[in-house]
């Protein structure tokens, strides 16, 4: 069976910069990993330049959650890329709660460096 990483990250923020460079980080942990023979899929990378050319359309979570949660059904590990403000991010929240709702191994990955925690990500109200 093929492994499908689904590789979570921060995005929205009140500034367009901050936004912009999350998306240009979590775009190059993508071509790290595909690098190295993963099969990724990045949210962000897919709609940031979707929204980018279709101002009509809202990016909200709540816009985005139906196409999230559809490939998080096809992927067999979450890797939440742990940039400034994962902790905070509805989204990545919302990922991280759904992967562990149904079972998808979910591991922390260093904005920096791209190294994989050795061992799965359990949500705090999972105890």
């Amino acid at each position: 069976m093929q492994i499908l990483t689904y590789l979570a990250s921060p995005y929205s923020h009140e500034d367009y910069a901050v936004e912009t460079h999350r998306f240009t980080k979590v775009c190059q942990a993508a071509a790290h990993f595909i690098g190295q023979g993963l099969i990724v899929f990045s949210p962000i990378s897919m709609s940031h330049p979707i929204h980018e050319n279709s101002p009509d359309l809202d990016g909200s979570w709540e816009t985005w959650s139906r196409q999230d949660y559809t490939f998080l059904d096809f992927s067999t590990q979450v890797y939440v890329l742990t940039m400034d403000g994962w902790k905070d991010s509805i989204g990545v929240t919302a990922e991280i709660e759904y992967a562990w709702g149904k079972g998808i191994p979910i591991y922390l990955v260093a904005s920096d460096t791209y190294e994989v925690s050795d061992v799965e990500y359990l949500p705090e109200d999972a105890f």
